[in-house]
């Protein structure tokens, strides 16, 4: 009997063991490996509940939620399910309760336009919350249920309702409730209860663009005025109705419209407007110079240096004598251009314009063969203290100059020096010319410097052809944010926004669950992770990954586990799995192409009107579809998304032949991929490539998915 019980016993002693190394994994964010390790432990084990409550929580965080149901039907003691699991549960089948039921069936029915229906669950929903011990969601329930007063067309409940919800919270939602108000108020001409909502709110350019058309309909003008002109300086539809209304009421600050023109390229608006000004303003320094650079950019230099000469009599001179020499340069006036950068050099020394200044003049030198002072010139530029996008073309030029011993010397210059974002590029290219020792040097320097970057994956492919081994990713799994961050502390506020975010999320309330995050500030490394984790665990990929990014700078040597999975999710895998391997992609491309297009945001939209996760426009989507045979397709479905994503990549794959002019085709059109594809080569490819937008994009979705490449193979240390 003793040896049977022993017997017996082995099974169950290793299911034990292994699910304790699984939910190792999952308490650091590492579902892949977690996936991988539940099916062999699945092969001869029970399933016991703990085994069924641990794979609900990995396909969940996955993003496989069919596959998180079937575990949840599994369970047979639902109560040790997470609240987000049960809410998802619920979701697809009413009969599963959930703490969060009664606000989820409120809201589900506000959508569905039920509005009696709905505000009869939202008035008990506070009861039944506070019975499953949830208390910090009152004011989320009144919200939506003031919101469906408001959709009923009850706008005198809604008024008064809230009107008490305002006094009683002071949150992103009271000012929402309030800004409701303040407009219900406009439209009925009662301007003094209006402005009694909006001004107790947080001044946003709609709120701004607001009280200036109360005041200006009370004929209160410069009030109105106050409110309007900040609003000039906007890139948005509310300058242009600003302006319209201080034209009225001849307050209109045509320098600071001038501006916002610029700001946006509107270069003959600016023109147009300020050529009257000048007529009735002629000695405005600003307005000359604003009104001869908008010449400058539509290439009538004549006009140009006409009122830029004028500006550089003032306080504007040595922007104006930056643009006087960048007409002079299109006009080919090289000696006036040569005069021109010596005095602008002289009188205006700070800033990156004064390295642009140099570089030009430098070429100018090189152009009348005085190398010496072009020389001189470029080696200010490289041991300039200012950051700035001259000294890769000015090192390029430099070497160019340079002979081979000179060149070497540079090179271990750069060496000794700190690296920085401006010398990768520079002494990457300068790699294959000194001997295999060095080289390699170089390029470990690249790899070191900044793992995640481009180059580091261009260094680290010019590695592999010398014969020499990948670096490990740089990810510490015997470290924790909480361990990196133990100095700082997470203030109770911070908490409790976190934990109220958690349920919001679990709710599917996402946009309400990040305001909730956003409405912490002067946050702390560890706090900044916590609001990551929380979005993380919530699904929302795009505020998790936003948010941690700016925490890397906090591991200058290897990124805590928890922080690497956060940034680099399995979000979705078990659908992009699928879909690369039906058309032959692989599944690391995959994965870089969506983060790069969307970062795992289902529902994302772009203001040119591309949508979902690999972010297809309409009429992209809609040609795919009729290939696949598709009459009902939703873009913001992730598998429908992820599934057409993969066709139009894997055709244009088939078409060229070369994954990278693939990724331009997507990206910017197999059209203006052809132009670009007869650079041989990988990297003459993207450098060729005449969009600044594809330029970046190709080299950020092969990088990503050198990363995603490296996790699947375990090339990091465990």
């Amino acid at each position: 009997m003793n040896k049977l019980w022993i017997i017996l016993m082995i099974p169950i002693a290793l299911h034990s063991a292994s699910v304790n190394d699984i939910e190792q994994l999952v308490d650091r964010g590492d579902y892949l490996r977690a996936r991988y390790l539940l099916r062999e432990v699945n092969s001869f084990s029970v399933n016991s509940d703990q085994f069924s409550v641990l794979a609900s929580k990995i396909y969940y965080q996955l993003n496989a939620l069919d596959s998180c149901l079937y575990w949840v039907s599994q369970t047979a003691d639902y109560n040790q399910l997470p609240v987000e699991i049960k809410a998802l549960a619920h979701r697809q089948n009413p009969s599963y309760d959930c703490e969060l039921a009664s606000l989820m069936d409120g809201v589900e029915l506000l959508e569905q336009r039920r509005y009696e229906e709905a505000q009869q669950i939202l008035l008990n929903a506070c009861e039944q919350l506070h019975q499953n011990r949830i208390y910090n969601l009152d004011d989320v329930v009144q919200y939506y249920y003031l919101i469906s007063l408001l959709r009923s067309a009850d706008s005198v409940q809604f008024i008064n309702s809230g009107k008490e919800y305002v006094n009683n919270y002071q949150n992103y939602l009271s000012s929402d409730i309030a800004e409701l108000m303040g407009q219900i108020y406009l439209q009925k001409e009662n301007y003094q209860e209006a402005l009694r909502f909006l001004k107790e709110i947080y001044p946003s350019d709609h709120v701004n663009y607001l009280l200036g058309k109360i005041y200006y309909q009370s004929g209160d003008y410069n009030s109105a005025s106050f409110y309007f002109t900040p609003l000039l300086s906007k890139s948005n539809s509310y300058s242009d109705s600003a302006w319209n209304y201080l034209i009225r009421i001849g307050q209109a600050d045509s320098l600071a419209r001038a501006r916002a023109l610029s700001s946006r390229r509107e270069y003959q608006s600016v023109i147009n407007l300020l050529n009257q000004y000048l007529h009735d303003h002629p000695n405005s320094n600003e307005a000359n110079y604003l009104l001869g650079r908008s010449y400058r950019k539509i290439n009538n230099y004549p006009e140009a240096l006409e009122y830029l000469q004028q500006a550089a009599r003032g306080e504007w001179r040595c922007k104006a004598l930056y643009n006087i020499g960048l007409c002079y340069q299109s006009l080919n006036r090289t000696q006036q251009e040569k005069q021109l950068w010596g005095t602008f050099i002289s009188e205006c020394n700070q800033g990156n314009l004064y390295d642009d200044g140099l570089y030009y003049l430098s070429k100018i030198s090189l152009q009348q063969q005085d190398t010496a002072d072009a020389v001189r010139h470029l080696q200010e530029i490289l041991n300039s203290p200012h950051s700035n996008d001259m000294v890769a073309p000015a090192f390029n030029l430099l070497w160019n100059i340079l002979d081979r011993e000179e060149k070497l010397e540079l090179v271990g210059d750069y060496l000794n020096r700190p690296l920085s974002d401006q010398i990768i590029p520079v002494i990457y290219s300068a790699a294959e010319l000194c001997d295999p020792g060095t080289t390699e040097k170089i390029y470990k320097r690249i790899i070191e410097y900044d793992y995640w970057n481009e180059f580091s994956r261009r260094a680290e492919n010019k590695l592999l052809d010398m014969g020499i081994s990948p670096l490990p990713l740089p990810v510490d799994f015997s470290v924790s944010c909480e361990d990196l961050f133990s100095q700082y502390s997470i203030r109770d506020e911070v908490r409790l926004h976190c934990e109220k975010a958690k349920l919001l999320y679990a709710a599917g309330l996402r946009d309400i669950a990040r305001s909730e995050l956003a409405a912490t500030s002067d946050l702390n490394p560890r706090e900044r992770f916590l609001i990551a984790f929380t979005a993380d665990r919530g699904l929302d990929r795009y505020r998790a990954i936003s948010t941690a990014y700016g925490l890397k700078s906090y591991c200058p040597d290897k990124l805590p586990s928890d922080l690497f999975f956060i940034l680099y999710p399995q979000a979705y895998r078990l659908i992009i799995e699928g879909y690369a391997h039906k058309y032959n992609l692989p599944v690391s491309v995959l994965q870089g192409l969506i983060r790069t297009e969307s970062l795992f945001d289902h529902q994302i939209k772009s203001w040119a009107g591309a949508t979902g996760l690999a972010q297809l426009m309409p009429s992209t989507a809609q040609g795919i579809a009729q290939t696949l045979g598709w009459i009902n397709y939703s873009l913001t479905d992730p598998d429908h998304n992820i599934h057409m994503g993969a066709y139009y990549l894997s055709s244009q794959y088939s078409y060229f032949d070369r994954m990278e002019v693939a990724i331009a085709a997507y990206n910017a059109g197999p059209g203006n991929a052809a132009r670009w594809k007869d650079n041989l080569g990988e990297e003459d490819f993207i450098d060729g490539i005449t969009f600044m937008e594809t330029r970046a994009y190709v080299p950020k979705v092969l990088s990503t998915a050198r990363i995603y490449e490296k996790v699947d193979q375990g090339v990091y240390p465990r």
